[in-house]
């Protein structure tokens, strides 16, 4: 058993802070309390567009080496190494480079795949600034892209615009999952949404809100700080 407890408020303690040390078995531990932030200040926001940007300067610098004979996770490397160059203090997640079928995967892993022309890469990345944390995906065609490649990405397109459309104080994640979600069932590709359409974002790449169509956080209502697309992921 523990050699000492105390009860500590979780409302007196900040995000991260440590609230108790306490030995166990002969060792000291941290106990720390990971509360919930939604709101953010203007501060934080601005932490978080900082980071946003960099992770923006990074993809501006790798889009040329996107070409047929590129590997997955050398382009990977390369977002990592921009990102920490302009000023990241660490990836918000291990950076995510996909290419061909594996482009369909919400969360793939890269690996020594090769781009070829007529593929699809989809980059989903982000990093820590100030310790928190940006997440963006970005999808691009390599050389050329068939009718149906044209078509699936513009469906996602209009679908993240919709979802922004509905994104306000008041609504909840499940309202906004839902708008965009109904754009890209009555496209006919209802059955391979499998995910959520975002997420909030802040000292964890997952924040406080799911965007979700069901589930505890879907129901949370939005507040005007998770308005500012700089600070929400849209897949």
């Amino acid at each position: 058993m523990a050699e000492e407890v105390e009860i500590v408020s979780a409302e007196d303690v900040k995000p991260g802070e440590i609230a108790k040390k306490m030995t166990f078995g002969g060792e000291e531990f941290e106990v720390l309390f990971a509360k919930g932030n939604p709101g953010k200040t203007r501060e934080e926001l601005d932490s978080l567009i900082r980071a946003q940007r960099i992770a923006e300067k990074a993809l501006y610098e790798v889009l040329p080496l996107l070409k047929p004979g590129a590997v997955e996770r050398e382009i990977a490397a390369e977002l990592t190494y921009r990102m920490r160059l302009y000023g990241a203090e660490a990836n918000s997640f291990d950076p995510i480079v996909v290419t061909g079928a594996k482009s369909s995967m919400p969360h793939g892993v890269p690996g020594d795949e090769v781009i070829k022309s007529g593929d699809f890469v989809t980059m989903d990345f982000g990093c820590l600034k100030n310790g928190y944390c940006s997440d963006m995906t970005r999808t691009v065609a390599i050389g050329s892209a068939t009718d149906e490649m044209r078509n699936v990405y513009c469906t996602v397109l209009e679908a993240q615009k919709a979802g922004i459309a509905v994104a306000r104080p008041g609504v909840t994640g499940a309202e906004i999952h839902n708008a965009g979600a109904k754009v890209i069932a009555d496209a006919g590709y209802g059955a391979y949404f499998g995910h959520g359409f975002g997420h909030g974002v802040g000292m964890s790449q997952w924040g406080a809100y799911a965007l979700a169509e069901e589930g505890k956080s879907a129901e949370e209502i939005i507040q005007h700080y998770f308005t500012n697309v700089d600070i929400i992921q849209m897949w």
